[in-house]
Order: C-alpha cells, then structure tokens, then sequence
C-alpha cells in the first residue's frame, strides 16, 4: 500500500456510523490514518459527512453515496450504493462534468493505488506534478482549480490553474456549470 500521512483522527462517531455501510478496509483505514493524504497530497481522506450533503445534491447517485477522497484536484472518490449495498467506487470529476466508476476498487482500492495502469486511467498524477512545481504544494483543505473553469474556456494547462479551496471550488463549478449527471463508461 501506498504511504498515507496522518493529519487527524477520524471521529469515532463517524467511524461507527458508517461501520456497516463501508468495506472493512475502510474502517481499518480510518483507524490507522484517519483524515490523511496519500500520493504526495494528491489524495486526501475525508471526513464523510463534510462532503455528504453537497454529493446528494450535486451528483446523479449522490443520494447513495458516501464521499471518501478527494483528489488535488476536487475529483470525489465515493462509496455508491448498488443493488442495495455499497459496493462500487466513483470517481466523480466535477471539473470535467463526469463520474466514473472505478472498475475493482471495491475490494482492491488501496492495492490498485500502487498500480501503475489504475493511477493513469482515473488520477492526473503527472499533471498534478507539474502543478506542484510551478505553484507550490497545496494544503489540506485546498486543491487545483481552473481560472476559468474548464467549462468556461480554459484547458488542462498549468497556466490555466490556482490554488483554492476545496469547497468554494466545487460550489462554483456546481453553480456555473451545473451538477455531475453524465457517468462515463468504465471500459
């Protein structure tokens, strides 16, 4: 497994309150690391209930999901609710208008995160790269963002990227551009 940095605990009432709902290497994962990055801060834990509200109101299957991640660039990476059970992981895009489902992540998640194919085909770690050079390292609550939006003009060129906060980011994508109903194929 990839190494992860600890930053805090995760809330133990949040840990049993999901203790039925997400995979048991979820639940050892927040015992361990609880709210921590991953892949040199592209990958950040988060507290479920921080993101819950604004996944159920903003993605197509948000009602059934329970946010897990999120990337250095306000990609969410959810537990989604199928055929009664949460069982699959999207990766919702919300820069670029699509989610994902991320095929096998259910049970290998962490193992896949050492993957070379799995990290090129649903993370942008190259470009991520190139934007911690050029604008520094991001912290905790920030991530990438596109001035302007992708939606609204701009491409995937660091020129194009700022620093800011996760929330307020994802809130004017969603409020400009509209929210995550296209799923993309996963094949």
């Amino acid at each position: 497994m990839i190494q992860f940095i600890k930053l805090a605990d995760m809330p133990s009432d949040i840990i049993e309150k999901y203790r039925n709902k997400v995979p048991e290497f979820m639940i050892n994962f927040w015992k361990e690391y609880g709210i921590a990055t991953g892949l040199n801060g592209y990958l950040k834990s988060v507290n479920p209930d921080s993101f819950k509200y604004f996944i159920e109101n903003t993605f197509i299957l948000g009602e059934d999901c329970i946010p897990l991640f999120v990337t250095g660039f306000g990609d969410v990476i959810t537990l989604t609710k199928f055929n009664g059970e949460y069982n699959v992981i999207y990766i919702v895009k919300y820069k670029d208008g699509y989610a994902q489902a991320m095929l096998g992540a259910n049970k290998f998640f962490f193992k896949f995160l050492s993957d070379s194919y799995f990290l090129s085909k649903y993370f942008e770690l190259e470009f991520y790269r190139e934007a911690i050079w050029s604008l520094g390292e991001l912290e905790y609550s920030e991530c990438f963002t596109f001035v302007p939006l992708l939606a609204l003009g701009a491409s995937k060129n660091v020129k194009y990227l700022e620093k800011g906060s996760i929330a307020e980011y994802l809130m004017l994508i969603t409020e400009l551009v509209g929210n995550v109903e296209n799923i993309k194929s996963s094949i």
